[in-house]
């Protein structure tokens, strides 16, 4: 009779209770869900899930105002979108779960066991320096670790879910609403999902190319590269100059890791995204036109809170400002208010408005020998990434 050891059963029990919260309770549906015609009756066909809402949350006199609405338009938006069959890429699968398996750190996917400690120094019984070195770095090891695991749980549910749906030549997604009337999948693994999720995802019935699809492809993967403040002929044409890079990655990616870094001078930005995008680009690229791309097309708004502002103001300065005036690249209002920014904060610093300034009890002191606050910004940075939130979300009552 074989019998496991103690330290194989405790091993299965702590991997059965990590797998027992993988599975979720909302998941894909190999079959159409359910058009919504109330807020109650769409989404999932079986009993034995608790049935969906169109909207997450609501008071029960927010339903039966629901109930009375006339809103054809909604629940025609919301169907369309369920509608929408995808498939799993499984290309993009299959070299994810290679990276993962052999524990190789690719963009913002986890580490499978989370990052390793350092090795103990050969003398750390006896040097106290060397000791406290390692107390150090190990700590801040298991901290970034710590801070991970919810990151590496959600990616193996995704990756799971991923694996169990590859055999599927399409399911469908159940959305609903949350308060603001915005559309999500109930799903993990959905397209509104990180850049790993997203790579995972393609839709099931592509179409031809064309004699413009191409283009718009191109764009796209100038998008994911971070090339994206320029026109769209300078896009495309960024695009057929970097060709060579882009088939050497489609044909091994494992070898050709520049989808891990820069590519003709651009950091790229959605790392699993933009390796999806090289595998299509290399079927454009030996089938031409009639090539049949399956891969979404993202497309954004330039800070949708403005542009509703500026359309309803008609105010063409701030219009122009968010790609709602023809221009002959995209305007950049985060980059904009980012130069206005640098350009106060240089003023601070060289008139001394608040040099030497520090806040103590809420009372300003001048203290000697400290950076003042507009050398300290300076320090850090003022980019578009810094301004971004603070622009975005002023539209919307932040202060």
């Amino acid at each position: 009779m074989l019998t496991a050891l103690p330290e194989i059963l405790q091993w299965m029990k702590e991997r059965t209770d990590f797998l027992g919260g993988l599975r979720p309770v909302y998941e894909p549906m190999v079959v159409r869900p359910k058009n919504w015609t109330t807020p109650y009756d769409g989404g999932y066909l079986s009993s034995d899930i608790k049935p969906l809402r169109l909207v997450k949350r609501g008071s029960k006199a927010y339903f039966e105002t629901l109930e009375k609405a006339d809103m054809p338009v909604v629940y025609e938006a919301v169907n369309a979108i369920r509608n929408t069959a995808w498939q799993i890429n499984t290309w993009v699968l299959e070299v994810m779960q290679t990276f993962r398996d052999n524990r190789i750190q690719a963009g913002e996917m986890p580490l499978k066991d989370g990052i390793p400690l350092p090795e103990k120094p050969f003398d750390i019984e006896t040097n106290p320096q060397a000791q406290l070195k390692y107390r150090r770095e190990a700590n801040e090891v298991y901290l970034i670790n710590t801070a991970n695991r919810s990151k590496r749980a959600h990616f193996e549910i995704i990756l799971d879910i991923a694996r169990r749906y590859a055999q599927y030549k399409k399911f469908y997604q159940p959305h609903q609403l949350d308060f603001r009337g915005r559309v999500y999948a109930v799903s993990p693994l959905s397209c509104q999902g990180s850049d790993t999720t997203k790579a995972l995802l393609r839709f099931a019935n592509g179409k031809p190319l064309e004699s413009e699809g191409w283009k718009w492809l191109a764009v796209h993967g100038a998008g994911l590269i971070g090339n994206d403040k320029v026109s769209f002929e300078d896009r495309v044409n960024f695009i057929l100059d970097n060709e060579d890079v882009i088939l050497a990655i489609a044909e091994n990616p494992y070898d050709n890791r520049q989808w891990f870094g820069e590519i003709g001078g651009y950091e790229v930005d959605k790392l699993w995204q933009f390796l999806a995008w090289c595998k299509d680009w290399e079927g454009f690229v030996k089938y031409g036109e009639a090539y049949v791309s399956k891969i979404p097309i993202a497309m954004d708004g330039s800070c949708s809170g403005l542009q509703h502002y500026s359309a309803i103001l008609k105010d063409e300065k701030v219009g122009a400002m968010v790609n709602l005036l023809q221009g002959d690249k995209p305007s950049d209002v985060y980059a904009m208010v980012a130069e206005e920014v640098l350009k106060a904060v240089n003023h601070d610093l060289e008139n001394g408005t608040v040099d030497e300034l520090k806040l103590v009890k809420d009372k300003p002191k001048f203290v000697e020998g400290t950076k003042s606050l507009a050398a300290q910004w300076l320090e850090f940075g003022i980019n578009r990434k810094v301004t971004k939130r603070a622009v975005m979300t002023l539209c919307y009552g932040s202060k």
